[in-house]
């Protein structure tokens, strides 16, 4: 029996082991001609703040997640040159 892939999904954080991650995911996704989708998953309730504060934070985390998707974009588009 063999396994088939329909596409790779690589959860990121912005850590190194991420950035590893996705760059292994790339690779597998391109040997296995199938797509890849990072993503990016925030647990707000996790931190343990009053909701002002959370507002705040969920912004600012909401925009170092764009920043981790477009780098991971960017390795894709690397890729296929």
């Amino acid at each position: 029996m063999s396994i088939v892939f329909e596409q790779i999904i690589v959860p990121i954080d912005g850590s190194e082991y991420a950035l590893k991650a996705a760059k292994k995911g790339l690779l597998l996704a391109e040997n296995l001609g199938v797509p890849i989708t990072a993503i990016y998953v925030l647990n707000p309730q996790r931190f343990g703040v009053d909701a002002e504060i959370m507002t705040s934070l969920k912004v600012l985390l909401e925009n170092k997640a764009y920043e981790y998707l477009e780098e991971i974009k960017a390795l894709a588009k690397n890729k296929k040159k």
